[in-house]
């Protein structure tokens, strides 16, 4: 099963995160499909890149976003 998530990146105590879309089995650091956004929750205003044509596409295909995705983006939109 396809799941779009997030995948942490960045140094200690500056959180930057990858939307990606993977296997549901493979670690939070592991391999994945493709890299449709990111987030920076530090800056100010928090950054959402996120591309809204990619990841209709990935659901389109059955791809299920978890609820911290699928919160994003609905503010993205």
């Amino acid at each position: 099963m396809l799941r779009i998530r997030l995948s942490r990146v960045g140094r200690r105590n500056q959180a930057k995160y990858r939307i990606v879309v993977t296997e549901h089995q493979n670690p939070i650091k592991g391999k994945f499909f493709e890299i449709i956004g990111s987030y920076n929750p530090e800056a100010n205003p928090k950054e959402l890149r996120l591309n809204k044509d990619r990841y209709d596409h990935w659901v389109g295909k059955g791809a299920q976003p978890t609820k911290t995705v699928q919160a994003l983006y609905t503010k993205a939109s």
